[in-house]
């Protein structure tokens, strides 16, 4: 409902335009994201740090298993290779 709202803003003005890619991203830094996610990765550290809460509770909870640590490794990869970093090292993540 609140993305549905948030929508409806967007062609209304340029400023609801501004709040709505702030409201829906998430501007984080590539190297401490790719850093945290090689080394804590496991626990679902960098997806708390890309506020995705919910797929790091998923991650903190089924550490154990090992599996959240290989998703995490494979993630970083993809991110070092996929995502481009602004100007100032950061990138862009869609918030859930």
């Amino acid at each position: 409902m609140k993305i549905l709202k948030l929508e409806i803003l967007v062609f209304t003005t340029n400023l609801s335009r501004i709040i709505v890619k702030e409201d829906l991203q998430m501007k984080v830094n590539k190297a401490i994201y790719v850093i945290v996610a090689l080394f804590l990765g496991g626990l679902g550290i960098h997806k708390f740090y890309a506020d995705k809460f919910g797929q790091g509770l998923f991650h903190l909870l089924f550490f154990w298993t090992g599996i959240p640590t290989i998703i995490s490794i494979i993630h970083a990869i993809f991110v070092i290779f996929t995502k481009k970093a602004d100007k100032d090292g950061y990138i862009i993540f869609p918030k859930n």
